[in-house]
């Protein structure tokens, strides 16, 4: 199955198919990028960077990285698409480059501005200017703000359309006036950043909007859309005279897409459509575009605003865009998102690896009508569902095989048959008493994530540890829970960052693995949660047998995943684990591993040898008057060492061989880069040889084509070695 908005976001690539030269191998930086704009946003840049090969990237800022990639995993694990968690308002400025930063972080909920005002204009003020300081400290060029036509306030009573140039503004006092004034304000930190860093900042000022992605509950026509798709009737909140216009989605994509490449920088735009209706006449264009009848229902709200529509001609004339959807196919193609499938799985194809996010290999298989899921039976033959096509793909990077499918209905639950068997359960409990006797884990908290109705669980408590399990499954865990099992209602990857009972010591995820379709994303959950180097036991089917034996009856739905011990070994690695050991167990049926929750290296051995280094460097440049000494050598490491040991001003110059060096000066220190020849025109004392394996060599052209009396050292891993000088050398052979 396709991606359900291809035709959208072809759309938009055969009306932005000239601008995406100039984002060729551009960087991206995108705030609100989970958003409504943000998802529209994204959905486009991944699809011209698979359609043209941009070679560009989007980092995305989100408080979240995992509820995105559960709200739309195609794009969180697109390899175009990066994430930097933390709050728009304290975020760390990323040490990368970006081309363009784009801020659409603005969500301001009506209550909210109501109810927590101050919050709320310090979410939008204090979030710009961050957002700006980190176009400017990271040398963007471009800065887009996504702002809001809010900043106009109410028009005049027989103002049918908004142009840039009106000067109006919001009632300070007014209570729906807080949104309108974030963004002025907003907009004249762009101004400002632009007048004193040369920031080019683009102004797009949104008015109404309509399509996927969109947060159904908090627009009119959204609501009406709901309603109509769930057959209830249409209510209206108002006597219906409110007047507004709706852009679709895939054109406002167009729109942001060419006011941040051709935009005139300081000039803002209003991003909208002037096809004005009332409330009352949407109320009925909506269930007429989806031939549905409803009749509206009105009740009384007295804080509807009367008019809310743009002037886009300056969008027209200097950029050429326009409402290329009208308001009924928008419609139309709102309603078919919503009625699409829903579940908490992706509903179109996976495109990239589920492991390290790579490529596929054009699919290795193709396996038409085979059961919908190993759990899909049915209480009669009407309950039958659909068959399932399945298709197997190999990662080109990593090797991992695995379905290009979306997950079963029931993937997030545990269900295990081979549980009731006596010799699975005296393996078991071999198993975990080994484990926890080698690690030394009596006493300590043992996590089982999907623990089913506790069938391992149990035998894990039997070991002498604190046994935590977590399931999605209620039915299960009242079942743990009615056998004294300590079991949390939920699922990983989730809301885990305060998982009851942690930190823990060890964990378990036992044949579940395959079934989840962000594996690596649960396993850095779970190394979330554990102390450090806290120890794991993580199963999965031993997929070897099927590849050697050519069984393609191994093959379904519930197993997304098919692992060999290198790519099984590989993903723990990639999820921040060491593999302690990995081997098979089970007759050879499972791939067993042992790992260990990474930890940093210790650099304090590095640290150490540095601050030596200085020591000897600072003494050894004591013994000589001022910048009496030169460098020889202008490789990476030496420059490194000019810096690091603050060297500027203190040496004398560096000499290079390399012509193209010479003439030019070292970054930091800020040294002339000379020819070997300075040292006849203007001498030294003494020289310190940083040119790695030339460096004897370089030493024995000193000694023999310059001054033989000259003190050399040589740079030697991190300290100073003494080249000896001819006549020392030659006393030692006389004596």
């Amino acid at each position: 199955m396709s991606n359900p908005l291809a035709r959208d976001l072809d759309h938009v690539l055969a009306q932005t198919r000239d601008l995406w030269d100039e984002l060729r191998e551009a960087r991206l930086f995108i705030t609100g990028g989970t958003g409504f704009f943000g998802c529209w946003l994204l959905e486009s840049f991944v699809w011209a960077c698979d359609s043209l090969n941009l070679d560009a990237s989007a980092t995305v800022l989100t408080r979240s990285p995992e509820a995105f990639r559960a709200k739309a995993p195609h794009l969180a694990n697109h390899r175009a698409i990066r994430f930097l968690q933390g709050d728009v308002r304290t975020f760390a400025f990323p040490e990368q480059r970006f081309t363009h930063v784009i801020h659409a972080a603005t969500d301001a909920p009506r209550q909210a501005c109501i109810d927590r005002p101050m919050m709320v204009l310090d979410d939008m003020t204090a979030g710009t200017r961050h957002a700006l300081d980190c176009a400017v400290a990271t040398k963007a060029r471009r800065f887009l703000l996504a702002s809001s036509g809010a900043v106009y306030g109410p028009p005049p009573a027989g103002t049918l359309q908004l142009p840039e140039s009106y000067r109006g503004a919001p009632a300070p006092t007014d209570d729906h006036a807080l949104y309108g004034e974030g963004k002025r304000i907003s907009e004249l930190m762009c101004s400002a950043y632009q007048k004193e860093h040369g920031l080019e900042c683009l102004i797009a000022r949104g008015f109404s909007f309509v399509g996927p992605y969109m947060p159904i509950q908090t627009y009119a026509i959204g609501n009406f859309i709901s309603d109509c798709t769930g057959r209830r009737p249409i209510r209206v909140n108002g006597d219906g005279t409110p007047v507004r216009s709706y852009l679709y989605a895939a054109d406002l994509a167009i729109w942001l897409w060419t006011i941040l490449v051709k935009g005139a920088p300081g000039r803002p735009y209003n991003v909208g459509s002037e096809d004005a209706l009332s409330i009352a006449q949407l109320a009925d264009a909506v269930p007429a575009a989806m031939e549905r009848r409803a009749a509206p229902a009105v009740t009384p709200d007295s804080q509807a605003r009367s008019r809310y529509v743009p002037s886009t001609e300056r969008a027209r004339s200097e950029l050429g865009l326009l409402q290329w959807i009208p308001l009924d196919e928008a419609i139309r193609r709102t309603a078919a998102w919503l009625d699409a499938p829903t579940n908490d799985a992706p509903t179109n194809k996976v495109q990239a690896c589920r492991a390290c996010g790579g490529s596929f290999f054009p699919p290795l298989l193709r396996l038409e009508d085979m059961p919908g899921g190993a759990q899909a039976f049915v209480d009669s033959i009407a309950d039958a569902g659909a068959a399932a096509d399945l298709e197997i793909c190999e990662c080109s990077c990593c090797g991992l095989v695995q379905l290009s499918n979306t997950p079963v209905p029931y993937y997030k639950d545990v269900i295990r048959a081979s549980a009731v068997s006596a010799e699975m359960t005296a393996f078991r409990r071999r198993q975990f008493a080994t484990l926890v006797e080698r690690f030394s884990l009596h006493g300590k908290k043992v996590l089982e994530a999907g623990c089913g109705r506790g069938e391992f669980l149990s035998l894990i408590q039997e070991c002498g540890v604190a046994a935590y399990g977590i399931e999605h499954a209620r039915e299960a865990v009242e079942c743990c829970r009615s056998r004294g099992l300590n079991v949390i209602e939920g699922f990983i990857p989730g809301e885990t960052a305060a998982l009851q009972g942690g930190p823990f010591d060890a964990f378990a995820i036992l044949n579940f693995l395959e079934h989840l379709p962000q594996p690596v994303t649960a396993l850095r959950q779970i190394a979330n949660l554990l102390m450090p180097g806290g120890i794991g036991l993580v199963e999965v089917p031993n997929s070897a047998t099927i590849f050697d034996n050519d069984i393609f009856s191994e093959f379904i739905g519930d197993h997304l995943m098919y692992f060999t011990r290198d790519t099984f070994t590989r993903m723990l690695g990639l999820s921040g684990f060491e593999v302690l050991e990995c081997g098979e167990v089970w007759h050879n049926s499972i791939l067993s591993a042992v790992v260990r929750k990474r930890s940093p290296r210790d650099f304090s051995a590095i640290s150490q040898s540095r601050s030596r280094l200085q020591s000897e460097i600072d003494e050894y440049l004591g013994r000589f008057g001022a910048r009496r000494v030169a460098v020889w050598g202008a490789s990476h490491q030496a420059l490194a060492i000019l810096a690091l040991a603050k060297l500027g001003g203190r040496i004398r110059y560096v000499i290079d061989s390399a012509p193209f060096k010479q003439g030019k000066y070292t970054p930091v220190s800020h040294l002339p880069v000379v020819s070997p020849e300075r040292l006849r025109s203007d001498p030294v004392d003494a020289v310190i040889v940083m040119a790695a394996n030339y460096s004897l060599e370089v030493a024995k052209i000193i000694r023999e084509d310059f001054d033989p009396s000259l003190d050399v050292r040589i740079l030697k891993e991190n300290s100073l070695e003494m080249v000896p000088r001819p006549d020392t050398v030659a006393s030692r052979a006389i004596a």
